[in-house]
């Protein structure tokens, strides 16, 4: 960068007026403050800032007579990298870039516009069946798996409001150029802004989640136990468990309640009748979450319960990523069919 731009720029044909190019101060401020900054690190997602920088516009203080001011008018692009996690398992990940336009002195307005990395690098899809009569943006999106879609959504829920604050911060260090140029004859650095510690929040809301699960587990249904005990024993042949508030910590306790993968065809109930399979398990309006979900997936996929033959999870907090799972399991137990619910709709065919 010459010299000119980065000592800024002097209109010398108006009386009493300066110019000082801040684009350099603008490129280190992003570098310092927005590069790698990890804004968001919880137990579903992590997303941080890969890159930013000045894609259009200028930044100048402008001195005339005896007042300075910055005046700026920036478009910014700030790419991104997200991971959808599972506790220690990372299920997939994104890139993509947000576009900032109309970052200005005069206005309070400036719109994100947050893209895969998929909408602005990869071709439409050629020939795919089924994207006649989609709108563009739905084609572009067609090329994208649901865990890029499911994070690019994240991104615009979670991400932005902790990127605005800190552009909002860019825009204090911006007005403070003109008072410390007049108090000390000089431009100021900018400043680091503090980094974000994701411990402290991590731990409060695993505290929040325990104290919540504990209230819960006392709101559980007196049915519950009665309920696993005929399960056990072989009594019953629907695991009707709906609307009992179940959380995750009573995942485990089901598991270990399910018939096992290898079941006497001849035993018979404590009551002395033939004990009955286990034909089908319903868990909906429940609390139940993606990671507690896995303990029963990982038991059905081994075996448990083999005459299991629909699932039903209506109105519980499974996402899209306990859906492809779903997918999964049904390619190996191959005779469960997960019944369509409002959250979860998957079209699986018995066999």
């Amino acid at each position: 960068m010459s010299s000119e731009e980065e000592l800024g720029k002097e209109n010398r044909e108006r009386f009493h007026w300066e110019e000082r190019d801040l684009t350099a101060w603008i490129r280190q401020w992003l570098e310092m403050n927005i590069n790698d900054a990890t804004l968001i690190d919880n137990e579903a997602h992590k997303i941080r800032c890969r890159e930013s920088y000045r894609d259009d516009g200028e930044c100048v203080l402008q001195s005339r007579k005896n007042e300075m001011f910055v005046v700026y008018g920036l478009d910014l692009i700030v790419k991104w990298y997200a991971q959808r996690r599972l506790g220690d398992r990372v299920l997939g990940e994104a890139r993509g870039r947000i576009q900032i336009t109309n970052f200005c002195s005069t206005l309070d307005e400036e719109e994100y516009i947050v893209q895969g990395e998929w909408q602005y690098k990869r071709p439409l899809s050629q020939g795919t069946p089924g994207l006649e009569g989609l709108d563009a943006g739905s084609k572009i999106d067609a090329d994208a798996s649901d865990i890029e879609i499911d994070l690019r959504n994240a991104v615009s829920q979670l991400f932005l409001g902790p990127l605005k604050q800190r552009l909002q911060e860019l825009r204090t260090q911006l007005n403070r150029i003109p008072i410390e140029k007049a108090n000390t004859g000089s431009i100021p650095d900018p400043q680091p802004l503090p980094k974000i510690d994701h411990l402290p929040m991590k731990r409060a809301e695993a505290s929040t989640r325990e104290f919540v699960q504990s209230l819960k587990a006392q709101m559980r249904s007196p049915n519950f136990e009665a309920r696993l005990e005929e399960i056990r024993t072989g009594t019953r042949s629907d695991g009707d468990f709906r609307s009992m508030c179940l959380t995750d910590a009573d995942i485990p306790i089901i598991v270990a309640a399910l018939p096992p993968k290898k079941k006497n065809k001849n035993e018979h109930s404590n009551n002395g009748t033939k004990s009955k399979d286990l034909t089908s398990l319903d868990l909906s309006y429940n609390e139940i979450t993606d990671a507690g979900l896995q303990p029963l997936l990982c038991a059905l996929a081994t075996g448990a319960a083999p005459s299991l033959r629909t699932l039903r999870f209506d109105q519980t907090k499974l996402s899209d990523v306990a859906k492809k799972q779903f997918i999964g399991l049904t390619s190996i137990r191959k005779n469960i069919t997960l019944l369509s619910s409002p959250s979860i709709s998957v079209d699986v065919d018995d066999e």
